[in-house]
């Protein structure tokens, strides 16, 4: 018994020598490990009609096998998909957002670039220590395509005339 102890604090003994004894993690400097905050850019579109808005989005992609090309455009997408979706979340009251959720992002993800008019990047870098890609960007969202799908096929906003110009002029 007292041979199994010695054994077993000789053991314990050297595992905590080699695990002080081994090389510090490097700790990534500061200016090496940007955020999505990071990301900033000058908007060249513009507002140029009342049915169209322009939407600034920051959106992430991991970078999978070091194809930043693949990132940058699944990080298209994805800021593509939140600008649309931000559309809707001004024309809908919030209860009807949360309430039709699942049937909302079935319908508009089908055929995203539908309700997009155009789309331009700011800004964008390799981002938290080099594994994600992000991407600073702006959408122009046509307003009333997104009007007419959640009308129509949807029918989430009521088509009688003075409900639709309540739902134009709010927000």
């Amino acid at each position: 018994m007292r041979k199994l102890n010695l054994l077993l604090s000789f053991i314990l003994g050297l595992a905590l020598l080699f695990s002080g004894c081994a090389a510090k993690k490097v700790e990534p400097k500061p200016e090496n490990f940007l955020t999505l905050a990071d990301l900033s850019g000058r908007v060249n579109l513009k507002e140029d009609s009342p049915g169209v808005r322009v939407i600034r989005i920051k959106a992430k992609a991991f970078i999978k096998r070091n194809d930043i090309r693949a990132a940058k455009a699944k990080a298209m997408e994805i800021a593509g998909a939140q600008a649309v979706d931000e559309m809707v979340r001004e024309l809908l009251a919030d209860e009807d957002y949360n309430n039709k959720f699942a049937d909302i992002e079935q319908y508009l993800s089908k055929n995203i670039q539908k309700y997009i008019v155009k789309s331009e990047v700011n800004d964008e870098k390799k981002i938290f220590g080099g594994r994600y890609y992000g991407i600073d960007s702006a959408h122009k969202v046509d307003r009333q395509k997104v009007l007419v799908a959640l009308q129509k096929d949807l029918k989430l906003i009521n088509n009688s005339a003075s409900s639709l110009v309540v739902v134009i002029t709010s927000k």
